[in-house]
């Protein structure tokens, strides 16, 4: 094991990305239970667009680091990404008790929940999100989720108003401004 990553940190060092990986993938296989080989070759296989690889991997992944919010909140993502809603709302319920404050985890969550046609439950999460530690532009592209979400679900006239609703939450009502879509 040990070997290996030291192998692969050599290639990935000197632009040798698929040994790198090569080197990595064999690490993983001598310890399964190892995290940091997983991380490697998630982000080896993001650079090189292999999206099946990598969900399989943070599936993996997920399972063994069941209290890291960035590998649960990676997952609901990728699975959003290849379009497997069901899975991305078991990944997601899962995501939202280890990132109970995490904006993203919320939104992403919300999201899922949207996409397997629990629209109230989405805008549970997206008023959730509202609730943690967030950036303007945060607030900006959870806004574009959820009018994206609300017109999917044929409610148009309130996506039309989902600024209007962030600026009615209580963490928006003594703020003097809030972003624009």
């Amino acid at each position: 094991y040990e070997v290996r990553m030291i192998l692969g940190r050599l290639h990935l060092g000197s632009g040798g990305e698929k040994e790198a990986r090569d080197h990595f993938e064999k690490a993983s296989e001598h310890d399964p239970l190892a995290v940091e080989p997983l991380g490697l070759l998630a982000t080896l296989y993001r650079k090189a667009d292999e999206s099946e690889k990598e969900l399989a991997l943070l599936q993996r992944w997920a399972k063994l680091s069941e209290h890291d919010p960035m590998v649960h909140r990676a997952l609901v993502a990728q699975l959003l990404k290849a379009e497997k809603y069901d899975d991305a709302k078991r990944a997601g319920e899962l995501a939202i008790w280890v990132d109970l404050a995490g904006f993203e985890t919320h939104r992403l969550y919300g999201k899922a929940l949207a996409r397997t046609g629990d629209i109230k439950g989405a805008e549970f999460e997206f008023q959730s999100a509202l609730l943690c530690p967030s950036k303007p532009e945060d607030i900006t592209k959870l806004s574009a989720t959820w009018s994206e979400e609300l017109e999917r679900a044929g409610q148009k006239a309130r996506a039309k108003n989902v600024m209007e609703i962030i600026a009615k939450s209580p963490v928006f009502r003594s703020s003097a401004s809030v972003p624009s879509r």
